[in-house]
């Protein structure tokens, strides 16, 4: 059976401090100011590059008065705990999923980060690593990832659902976000809703951000023959999948500076990502059509890529980036028409195949071998049936927590 409870813990931290009384008057940059777009990426993908990246930060002002003074202080937490999974969510940050455990094989299926130490990554610059990150509205980091959500108990049909949710200010949107584990399952499912109540079409932007520990031996999986390869050198190319040039790209430590891979899925094909292990063990994430983006981020292994772990991981530890969103690239949004709603469930949880089909040569026995592994843990109908079920319309319970 699966519970929901709320708690309160501690986990080293730095101090967050109040936001900065300054309005921010200069938009944030462009995704794609000043990018140099290869004519290996077609025309009608360079056509929708840009669209909705610049707006405004105001009303929110910026959270920049952290400091790096590191000491245990308390965070409100909301567990959902079943007899295969543990899930944890610091509810006052953002709703960030902090820990994903399997009881089963007893490890950690996400990068637990041991120190929440904000660095100036973020859309209104504090932002911190682990765990799984909703981003939600504006191009980058989500503006509510420091901050509480509204959260409260609902009661679903297969068990107690976490609702976190808040009002997006800039494009003036409402967006919710229920979590829930199905009693025996083997898997974390997120339903998310957005709203356009407006009477005009808006761009829209979801990217859910899953860190995963980074080591030699893992690798990125996701059922694509193409990326778009976006480097800080502000240079993006269509490259094929997994080797470009001499490298396997698909091992995030074989890549020297930080880049992103927006992993190219063809029509009709099931959208996931994994990120699995020498031993053929990681973990997968799911969803169903509408969530169709998925990329890759990875540091590098240059001296200002180990520079950033070490700022956002002060403890130690090293992680890499699984993420699924609306669009292809994070150089985009998506139009939503006026009076649209949409909603998808997407699904987090263990995947475990064939070691050597995994690491193989033959990345399509390789992608094939996860696929199969995720369809015998959880078919697509099942996810497309715990959208049907939702309750996104069901009233929650008692507030647990007032959001910012």
């Amino acid at each position: 059976m699966t519970t929901l409870r709320f708690a309160t813990v501690e986990l080293v931290s730095a101090w967050l401090g109040p936001p900065n009384p300054l309005p921010p008057l200069a938009p944030p940059a462009s995704p794609m100011a000043a990018v140099e777009v290869q004519p290996s990426v077609p025309p009608e993908a360079r056509g929708r590059l840009g669209y909705g990246c610049d707006a405004p930060l105001l009303p929110y002002g910026l959270l920049d008065d952290y400091d790096r003074e590191r000491r245990p202080r308390p965070h409100r937490v909301a567990i959902l705990e079943n007899q295969h999974l543990r899930a944890e969510v610091l509810i006052g940050l953002g709703g960030r999923l902090w820990s994903l455990f399997d009881k089963a094989a007893g490890r950690e299926l996400l990068y637990r980060n041991a120190v929440v130490q904000p660095c100036n990554l973020g859309t209104r610059n504090a932002w911190f690593a682990g765990g799984v990150e909703w981003n939600v509205s504006l191009p980058g980091h989500s503006p509510h990832t420091c901050e509480p959500l509204y959260a409260a108990t609902v009661d679903g049909p297969a068990g107690p659902i976490l609702r976190l949710w808040a009002f997006e200010r800039v494009r003036a949107v409402p967006w919710q976000l229920d979590l829930w584990i199905p009693d025996s399952s083997r898997f974390l499912h997120a339903g998310v809703r957005l709203r356009n109540p407006h009477d005009a079409e808006i761009p829209m932007y979801w990217w859910t951000n899953l860190a995963v520990p980074e080591a030699p031996d893992v690798r990125t999986l996701a059922p694509a023959l193409h990326a778009y390869s976006f480097g800080y050198a502000q240079r993006m190319e269509r490259v094929p999948v997994p080797v470009v040039g001499d490298v396997d790209a698909t091992y995030a430590t074989r890549l020297s500076e930080a880049s992103d891979w927006f992993y190219e899925l063809p029509a009709g094909q099931r959208p996931w990502i994994a990120s699995l292990g020498g031993d053929g063990r990681g973990v997968v994430h799911a969803s169903t059509w509408r969530l169709s983006g998925r990329k890759m981020f990875a540091w590098g292994t240059s001296v200002g890529a180990s520079q950033w772990q070490t700022l956002l991981s002060p403890a130690g530890g090293r992680y890499l980036e699984i993420q699924a969103g609306l669009a292809t690239t994070q150089a985009e949004c998506v139009p939503m028409p006026a009076g649209a709603e949409w909603s998808w469930v997407e699904a987090l949880g263990p995947i475990e195949a064939d070691p050597g089909a995994v690491h193989g040569s033959d990345w399509g026995e390789a992608t094939a071998a996860v696929e199969r592994a995720l369809e015998a843990a959880l078919p697509m109908a099942a996810l497309e049936a715990a959208l049907a079920r939702a309750p996104f319309d069901q009233p929650p319970g008692e507030l647990a927590q007032l959001g910012a």
